[in-house]
């Protein structure tokens, strides 16, 4: 359940990060903003992992 949780606030912050970029700093920092999503997206890609990892499991 962790990883799902985590998942979602990685999206949340993605999405943070893209408002924020283009309305609040009118995409004065896009450039830095997107290497902040870049970042985001490769620890959401963990979460994504570890959770197909925990929920692939099978009982014994």
């Amino acid at each position: 359940m962790k990883s799902i949780i985590g998942m979602y606030t990685v999206l949340v912050l993605f999405m943070a990060v893209n408002f924020l970029s283009v309305y609040v700093f009118n995409d004065q920092y896009s450039g830095i903003a997107t290497w902040i999503c870049l970042l985001l997206f490769l620890v959401g890609t963990a979460f994504y992992v570890n959770a197909r990892h925990y929920f692939g499991k099978k009982p014994q």
